[in-house]
């Protein structure tokens, strides 16, 4: 079973630090395709097209390396659920716009089989958020770790990084409420 964990680990790892880095070095491309979804404003999607590449950069290096597993894995479970949500409710839409997961590199349809590929990973990365995957990772040697040298053990590195993760789902959450509630105003208000 935990090879079965470390196969996800890796092949999370993979599938985001490729996702990430056409998006790093095309945002205006990976914004337009934010913004093709209608589901944020334009400043959001730019806020998004800023934050997005980053984090599924870096919490891509980070599973691979097995660094704050669990909370990475949760946190990329988390952007996998905002990403599947996006593509259902504008293929329940009818609307098969440009995908933008790989960024500008891969143009690609949205399709059910975008949600079908997109809830593997989620499943994938509930797996090693449950499992802890740490078999070759650096939680290992820094879950032993005390910071006062008495012995006594303070919450480790994930507990820390767990922290700055909720914290940021949080302003994220609250930031992504926000917009879908003034797009529900907007599609109110609209002529029918």
């Amino acid at each position: 079973m935990l090879d079965v964990a470390l196969a996800c680990r890796f092949a999370l790892a993979t599938v985001f630090i490729i996702a990430a880095i056409p998006k790093l070095a095309r945002r205006p491309e990976f914004e337009l395709a934010i913004r093709g979804y209608r589901l944020v404003s334009p400043a959001t999607a730019k806020r998004l097209a800023f934050l997005l590449p980053p984090i599924e950069l870096l919490g891509g290096w980070l599973l691979a390396i097995g660094l704050g597993t669990v909370a990475v894995s949760f946190l990329l479970a988390a952007c996998l659920v905002l990403f599947t949500s996006a593509v259902s409710v504008n293929l329940l839409r009818g609307r098969r716009i440009d995908c933008g997961c790989f960024g500008s590199t891969v143009e690609s349809r949205i399709s059910w089989w975008t949600v079908a590929r997109n809830m593997l990973l989620l499943v994938s990365a509930a797996f090693v958020g449950v499992t802890g995957a740490q078999a070759v990772a650096l939680d290992d040697f820094f879950g032993n770790v005390t910071f006062l040298g008495n012995g006594t053990h303070h919450a480790g590195f994930d507990s820390a990084f767990a922290f700055v993760v909720i914290g940021t789902l949080v302003v994220l959450s609250g930031s992504v409420i926000r917009e879908a509630m003034r797009l529900r105003d907007v599609m109110r208000e609209a002529p029918q």
